[in-house]
């Protein structure tokens, strides 16, 4: 099995950041960027977005919030809220999110996730349930944001996934209901059931209260990813600590990379330049470069100039790379393993192709990408 992820899930509501109780009782904790950034520099894997009140007030999701994450961002995030057509699913991966999810427009249409894995292709499309123990079972509740409004689906939980599977479904987040907000673990044995007919990534969320919770989770049961949120947003939990507790106990998780302490001037280099919006599905590897320390401080105290490679073939290690390009930004990789160095527009090389990217995409090396921004999706 992979590394298993920790996923901080930030509940939105009229733009804030709120947490409720079994879903319910939901208070202001933070505003979105502040807490996005945050969890960026704390390590966490990725970041889960729910707009709460969608749903149950037939609209989609405000993206104008999404193109704002998206800038600050450079790890996945997901989306999710009043998703129903591929239409509204664009318009949010176009925003900037890597990864879309469904739960109630899902249990309406369930054709909706046939056409999503169509057009996006299964590992864009999640599915999120939100399970009740019942006396007859487990059940799929629907509109679960709004206290009034939540009602049983109908369906058994264990039958929705395999159908939700079948229909295309890259991934699937449990949300267990009576566990949600209390802090007292996680619902172990209804994921182990729900692990048990489930063949694609799964991922937990509710009752996270200790360390002891999640490698509880990560031991015999399988479990993919923890979505937590209350733990994670009052500072009871910090995401480096928790790293370095399951490590310690044996459960893989990704390392953290030190760009950010031992490169100078780093931070003040990731930020955006003025005036200018990252279309992060408009870019381009170029090609691959190598950037020690103090051409990185270089970079941030003159960022009107970055390197610029002028040929594949005279990339090398210690070597003077040329000519210079307007900075726009840099990130950290989704992988954690290279610097994202962006330039302003400028042609490419002509010895240079995008398969480059593809013949170095394997380095594990602190190095920088150099890419432009290209005019074609």
């Amino acid at each position: 099995m992979l590394a298993r992820r920790l996923i901080p899930c930030l509940d939105v509501r009229d733009g804030q950041v709120v947490k409720g109780v079994q879903f319910r009782d939901h208070r202001v904790v933070g505003e979105i960027l502040e807490l996005a950034r945050r969890y960026r520099d704390e390590g966490a894997d990725e970041l889960v977005f729910y707009d709460i009140t969608a749903s149950p007030q037939g609209r989609s999701v405000d993206r104008s919030w999404i193109s704002r994450v998206a800038e600050v961002l450079d790890i996945p995030f997901c989306v999710a809220g009043g998703i129903r057509s591929v239409a509204d699913a664009e318009a949010i991966l176009n925003a900037g999110a890597e990864k879309i999810s469904v739960n109630s427009p899902a249990l309406l249409d369930p054709d909706l996730i046939n056409r999503l894995a169509a057009r996006f292709g299964s590992q864009c499309v999640v599915v999120g349930i939100d399970s009740q123990t019942t006396p007859e079972g487990f059940r799929v509740y629907q509109f679960t944001g709004d206290p009034d409004r939540s009602r049983d689906s109908g369906r058994d939980t264990l039958q929705w996934v395999r159908e939700a599977q079948q229909r295309g479904a890259g991934e699937i987040v449990l949300n267990c209901m009576a566990s949600d907000g209390v802090r007292r673990g996680y619902d172990l044995e209804q994921l182990s059931a729900v692990r048990a007919v489930c063949n694609v990534p799964l991922v937990a969320s509710g009752g996270a209260g200790a360390p002891e919770h999640f490698a509880a989770l990560f031991g015999p049961h399988a479990v993919d990813a923890a979505l937590a949120a209350s733990v994670f947003h009052s500072g009871q939990i910090a995401i480096p600590e928790l790293k370095r507790y399951l490590r310690a106990r044996h459960i893989e998780v990704r390392h953290e990379p030190d760009y950010r302490h031992r490169i100078p001037g780093l931070e003040e280099i990731r930020r955006p330049a003025a005036g200018h919006r990252p279309g992060r599905r408009q870019r381009a590897v170029l090609m691959l470069g190598y950037m020690n320390p103090r051409r990185c401080a270089d970079a941030a105290a003159r960022p009107r100039r970055v390197l610029q490679p002028h040929a594949c073939r005279a990339l090398g290690k210690g070597r003077d790379l040329g000519p210079h390009a307007g900075l726009v930004s840099v990130a950290i990789d989704c992988d954690r393993d290279a610097l994202l160095v962006a330039r302003g527009r400028a042609a490419p090389p002509a010895t240079c192709r995008p398969r480059a990217a593809s013949a170095t995409a394997r380095c594990r090396a602190p190095m920088a990408w150099d890419s432009w921004r290209s005019s074609r999706r």
